[in-house]
């Protein structure tokens, strides 16, 4: 799985580069068909937005986007939103081959 990530209006520190990899390596758990991801961080004002797009097979691109006062907060906020699309497909898959 290839993981892509990048800041638009911002140097991305190395923790935050860590922390936002940790989250999309976790991805695959929820569906097993996930062959990329990337997250784009931007800085918009005092808030912070995280984009995430996530390539699945037999899907189209799934696109999760977050803000937040914090950084690692707008992460977790779109990490939470993609898992839900995530796992909303995986049912649906599941659902229709019974």
């Amino acid at each position: 799985m290839q993981i892509s990530i990048t800041g638009r209006h911002l140097e991305i520190e190395e923790r935050v580069r860590k922390y936002a990899e940790d989250r999309a390596q976790r991805l695959p758990h929820y569906f097993d068909k996930v062959s990329r991801v990337e997250v784009v961080i931007d800085r918009e004002g005092g808030d912070f937005t995280c984009e995430i797009h996530v390539s699945a097979e037999g899907h189209e691109e799934f696109v999760a986007r977050a803000g937040d006062r914090e950084l690692t907060a707008s992460i977790d906020l779109a990490h939470d939103k993609v898992v839900r699309q995530l796992n909303d497909w995986k049912s649906r898959l599941r659902d229709n081959h019974h």
